[in-house]
């Protein structure tokens, strides 16, 4: 059974990554961080935590979207996309953001074929940007009248 509810510490610790995602200590402890004090939630698969996502409001208007998914959600995909998209969008609606950002490892196709299913629009890539020295793509959505150019 597939159950959406709100991020509990010790969800980011049960998570089983993606191979292909990155992680390291710094960024664990700072998704632990956004989990507990921003809006976030977990998706369970049969009792066990596969997915976390959440949004961190930078500064009035902007916001920034973040997930940690695991494999194990495969099967549930578009409901993850769904749930995802409706959250990304009340989110943006009740704080009265005109813009969520995020950002996605540039090698990682997957990812960014999917942040745009959500209806995210490529606008920049940061070099350089990740712990490990990585490229980071921006993806963007507007909202209250501002359209992705």
């Amino acid at each position: 059974m597939v159950k959406l509810r709100p991020y509990r510490p010790g969800d980011l610790d049960v998570i089983q990554r993606r191979p292909q995602d990155y992680s390291c200590d710094e960024m664990d402890e700072q998704t632990k961080l956004l989990g507990e004090i921003d809006v976030s939630f977990t998706i369970e698969v049969d009792g066990v935590p596969v997915a976390i996502f959440g949004v961190q409001k930078l500064w009035t208007g902007v916001g920034h979207a973040w997930s940690i998914i695991s494999d194990d959600v495969r099967g549930h995909g578009l409901m993850l996309t769904k749930t995802c998209h409706k959250m990304i969008d009340d989110y943006a609606e009740a704080n009265k953001m005109w813009r969520i950002q995020v950002t996605v490892q540039s090698d990682l196709t997957e990812n960014k074929r999917w942040v745009e299913a959500m209806g995210f629009a490529y606008e920049s890539t940061q070099k350089w940007a990740s712990p490990d020295g990585k490229d980071l793509d921006t993806f963007v959505r507007f909202y209250h009248g501002r359209i992705n150019t």
